[in-house]
This record gives structure tokens, sequence and C-alpha cells, in this order.
């Protein structure tokens, strides 16, 4: 259990198949919470797809294979999801992105803004990750979350890339966190 300041109790657990559609339209909604640069229809798009995909989705969280998830619940209000899988994703080998020798991505990690500040946000790295090498993809202007991923070991690799429309051509860069770092569990 995680307590945040207003006393709101948290549990931390790995998801199931059944929260696969709000946990989509929860980091739906903290992307365009987070990035004024997204183009209006971000959101409502992402849930969209959401929907879309959701058996599919479902089916992923029930049979996670080498993916490792968690989820901060309490009661059924989500306010934190971090997920670790295997790397490249497909949209990187669409996009002919080289690989730098990490196959681990920190594939996302968000916050309700109820949460930030908390600690939780550490509490969730430190669940989905180990000593591995990890890489995850960070859009260049999240400085509080550049800031939190530097305290957790990770370096900026010297690269950028533009992301897809839907994403508002926004750039983007790649971060690193060497194995045997175990940075995960700095305060």
């Amino acid at each position: 259990m995680h307590t945040l300041v207003d006393g709101t109790e948290i549990e931390i657990r790995q998801p199931i198949g059944g929260d696969a559609l709000a946990w989509d339209e929860f980091v739906a909604r903290e992307q365009g919470a987070t990035y004024d640069e997204l183009p209006d229809e971000f959101v409502a798009q992402a849930v969209a797809r959401a929907r879309e995909v959701a058996d599919e989705r479902r089916k992923q969280f029930d049979e996670p294979g080498t993916s490792i998830r968690r989820i901060a619940v309490s009661g059924d209000e989500i306010f934190g999801v971090a997920e670790v899988g295997d790397g490249p994703p497909e949209w990187e080998i669409e996009l002919g992105i080289e690989g730098i020798g990490y196959d681990r991505e920190l594939v996302r990690l968000y916050l309700a803004p109820a949460a930030k500040g908390s600690g939780l946000a550490s509490l969730l790295l430190s669940e989905v990750t180990t000593d591995e090498a990890l890489y995850l993809w960070i859009l260049d202007g999240n400085d509080r979350a550049h800031r939190f991923y530097v305290k957790h070991g990770f370096v900026d690799v010297d690269e950028r890339v533009t992301a897809g429309e839907s994403w508002g051509g926004m750039t983007m860069h790649r971060m690193v966190r060497p194995s045997g770092s175990n940075a995960a569990r700095v305060g």
C-alpha cells in the first residue's frame, strides 16, 4: 500500500484483462494532460483506438508474457500505471530506428495529477524494473519526467526522432539505464 498526502490509500498490483481498457483510457487522458502540443483530437482518437483493440489488450494483460505491468488504484480510480516490455516495439521497426543494444523498454509510466510528487512514480518504477539494462523514449519538453528519469539513473542518448502526426510531430529522444545500476530504488 502507498498513501497519498491527502490520505488516499493506493494499492499497487498486476493488472488483469478487465483493467486493460481503463488503463489505456487513463494513459490517453494523462498524455493529453501532459503534452500541450498534442492535437486537440489526440485523446479522443486514442480512446477510440483503445476501444477498437480492447479484446486484444485484455488478452495481453491476462497473458503478459515477458511484459511487466503494475497499476496503482484506489477503489475503481487509477492513480498510476507502469510497464516494461521487450523492445523494439513495432513503431520503432517501422520507422527504421536503429537499436542501441538494449532489449527491454520502459514502455510507459504515467501518474494522475493527485499522485505526482508523492513517491508513487518511484515505487511503480521499482515494481516493474530489475537490474537489467533499459531504454525509454521521452518527448522533448517533458522536463519533470526528464528530471525523474535522470534521478533514477537514465542518461540521454544524443538522437532526435519526430513522433507521428497523431502526436503533433513532437520530437523525442531515447534515454538509457545500463544494467546493474538498479537506480530505480533511488529515493
